[in-house]
């Protein structure tokens, strides 16, 4: 089960990275011809982080009820904030929207999206801590952190070669479409159910402890 979840975090990484790291400088500084593209992008970047930060604090300090129900929504909603961004970026691409009007609706996108991460990853990385072996933790852990790594230089090229051949639209399509792979994995694999089902009862039973006591 553990193997299957370094599976889907690994092709999270693999959607996210040829749109962040290339699509968007490049959709910037090529498509629309921005003078000033890098501050502009600093300042998306800076609203992201920011929300980031503050939704992180805000759902760590949340007592989480079902861990499966509120990665479900952090997924679903991730996926369409990240297909919002993708959107948006072939609107203005594409000359339908005016600079600004994308420029608004961008930073919003950036907003939702870093929201619905912390969603799904906060609760996700606390409830795998508490179910995997303590033996076993610093192994898996690193298993996930190399998988996700190890995707982004193949990201890399292959962002890099749709963009050539077939602009931004393509890349933007592309995406979304591998970040659909996991999202459905999560939402349909009985394994990674099951998985996210035991943290919820591990979570249940630490609850009947404490109280217990």
């Amino acid at each position: 089960m553990v193997k299957r979840f370094t599976k889907i975090v690994g092709i999270l990484n693999f959607a996210f990275t040829p749109l962040f790291a290339i699509g968007i400088p490049y959709i910037f500084k090529i498509d629309l011809g921005r003078v000033n593209y890098a501050m502009e992008y600093a300042y998306a970047e800076v609203a992201f982080s920011i929300a980031m930060l503050i939704a992180g604090v805000t759902i760590g300090g949340m007592a989480i009820k079902s861990v499966h129900k509120t990665i479900k929504v952090g997924l679903v909603f991730l996926s369409s904030s990240f297909a919002f961004l993708a959107f948006t970026m072939f609107l203005a691409s594409t000359g339908r929207i005016e600079f600004l009007t994308f420029y608004i609706m961008f930073i919003l996108g950036m907003v939702f999206l870093a929201v619905f991460m912390m969603l799904t990853n906060v609760p996700l990385n606390t409830g795998m801590v508490k179910i995997v072996d303590p033996n076993y933790r610093g192994r898996v852990f690193s298993t996930v952190g190399a998988i996700s790594a190890g995707a982004v230089p193949f990201s890399f090229l292959a962002g890099g070669y749709i963009i050539e051949y077939f602009g931004i639209t393509g890349l933007g399509l592309f995406c979304v479409l591998v970040m659909l792979v996991p999202t459905f994995g999560f939402l349909s694999n009985k394994k990674v159910r099951i998985l996210i089902d035991s943290i919820d009862m591990n979570n249940k039973e630490i609850a009947r402890l404490q109280e217990a006591v």
